[in-house]
């Protein structure tokens, strides 16, 4: 075939029936730097950069379960240790569905920066709800209507930004991956120092919590300019240009509707796609009246095409897949649905900034301890995220009285609880990352950031279900637990003449 008609672009020019193959090499040039080899992360600047990006991540979703101690305060009537993180997690699982099926049209940028507007707005809406409520300007009920729905939003954001940063470090190296894992339980860590450090100097309860949430509002804003260094690095542009499977998969759908190609694609040493051109007097003889049952028919053969590309990357990652799911689902049943009844009067309400400041950190210190070298295997990852299940019994003993075991009564329960969340933490944080990690690492690079998404999906889908199972079952327990200690909820209505 004649050399001139072959031309390699990235993307068909639908205008004009041609390819704007100029433009493309031109924008193959800008990702691909002038070095084939990998070049370096200097003074790990991109890994420190994908560490606080995802601290950012998780920010507000853990500012809202490190503050369950002042929102059961502000709303003791509506149970928001269960309503806040289901609403949280049901938002967070719809948005990253839906940055899945946008992922080939929305830039990661555009993605990332979504979220962060959804964050600054949510933390500032639960700033004026304080102010509002203790100055009479709305009622409780209308309150946590608005902090339920600024939870939605901030779930919806935390969702898509997931969801986005997991596709970008299943481009990179894979340390790139624990650096999220870990950096999401920081995150948590982070934010339990800051709830307890001002819980207990600040003189009010209003003025410790208008202090915990400014702080988380101002680090977001921090992380807005800090992500725009990202785009600027050889090291994120060599590997963006190595994990082409956005562009090839967005070649191959325009490429299936043009009606004067013929797409065959060929790799050369910078991953170029050829396209050959077939003459004009082919378009010349197709009809019109044709166009829309073959527009019909490639659209189904795309889809069934794409569902066929994800089912071959579920049979790869079968065994991560469903230990992900299952170890977040046990979280979610018990944490922070019934950790949060645990009680010792004496204290007041500080087993909840106990319980939660303590998950905090052992999942922080066990998603560290994957940089060792040595690993359990998927099949074992399996079976261990099945007998995590046990934890949850042990729980419910501890918010159940029972005369016959005193070791299960105050303050014996919340002894038996804090070690009992110290290994649910530890085993959340450790075997949940080796299972993020575990998924990129068995997949070809053009399967890397759809995998990368997946795995997040099925992280959210096992907090879903967790969430929904805690939130239908623990109101329906008919064991009696203990009698609130009344020391907080007493004077937790505002009364408002």
């Amino acid at each position: 075939m004649d050399e001139s008609m072959n031309t390699n672009i990235t993307e068909p020019d639908f205008r004009n029936g041609s390819s704007s193959c100029e433009e493309d090499d031109e924008e193959r040039k800008d990702l691909i730097p002038p070095s084939l080899s990998p070049p370096k992360d200097k003074y790990n600047m991109i890994y420190i950069i994908m560490f606080i990006l995802s601290l950012g991540v998780l920010f507000p979703y853990q500012s809202y379960v490190a503050g369950l101690d002042y929102f059961t305060y502000l709303y003791p009537s509506y149970k928001p240790e269960l309503a806040l993180p289901l609403g949280n997690i049901i938002a967070a699982l719809l948005s990253i569905t839906v940055s899945i099926g946008i992922i080939n049209y929305l830039s990661i940028s555009f993605r990332l920066n979504i979220g962060y507007v959804f964050f600054i707005i949510c933390l500032s809406i639960v700033l004026l709800l304080d102010i509002s409520i203790n100055n009479c300007m709305i009622s409780t009920e209308t309150g946590f209507a608005l902090t339920l729905l600024s939870v939605l939003f901030s779930g919806f954001g935390g969702g898509i930004q997931q969801s986005t940063l997991y596709g970008l470090s299943g481009m990179l190296p894979e340390r790139f991956t624990q650096c999220l894992m870990f950096g999401e339980a920081a995150a948590g860590s982070i934010v339990a120092i800051n709830r307890i450090i001002t819980k207990a100097s600040a003189g009010s309860e209003r003025t410790g919590t208008l202090i915990f949430f400014s702080i988380s509002l101002v680090f977001i804003i921090a992380c807005v300019g800090l992500q725009f260094v990202l785009w600027k690095s050889p090291f994120v542009k060599y590997y963006f240009a190595q994990n082409t499977s956005k562009e090839n998969k967005r070649f191959e759908l325009n490429c299936r509707f043009l009606k004067n190609c013929q797409c065959l694609k060929r790799r050369d040493s910078v991953d170029t796609i050829q396209l050959t051109q077939i003459g004009k007097k082919q378009e010349e003889e197709e009809e019109d009246t044709t166009s829309k049952y073959e527009f019909k028919n490639q659209f189904k053969n795309h889809l069934i095409d794409g569902l066929v590309f994800r089912y071959r990357i579920l049979k790869k990652i079968w065994q991560p897949f469903i230990s992900v799911f299952l170890i977040f689902f046990v979280t979610l049943l018990v944490f922070p649905s019934i950790t949060s009844d645990v009680q010792y009067c004496k204290i007041g309400d500080w087993p909840i900034v106990i319980h939660t400041s303590l998950f905090n950190f052992a999942d922080t210190i066990a998603r560290a301890l994957c940089l060792l070298p040595y690993r359990v295997s998927p099949k074992s990852l399996l079976i261990i995220s099945i007998l995590r299940f046990l934890l949850v019994p042990l729980l419910i003993l501890c918010v159940t009285p029972s005369p016959t075991n005193p070791i299960f009564s105050p303050p014996f329960n919340l002894v038996v609880s804090i070690i009992t969340v110290t290994v649910l933490a530890g085993t959340n944080g450790y075997f949940g990352t080796l299972g993020m990690q575990y998924a990129p690492s068995i997949v070809s690079n053009n399967e890397k950031e759809l995998t990368g998404g997946i795995m997040i999906l099925t992280l959210l889908g096992g907090l879903f279900v967790g969430s929904v199972v805690a939130f239908i079952w623990i109101p329906l327990r008919t064991l009696d637990t203990f009698v609130a200690c009344g020391s907080t909820n007493d004077t937790a209505v505002f009364k408002c003449l």
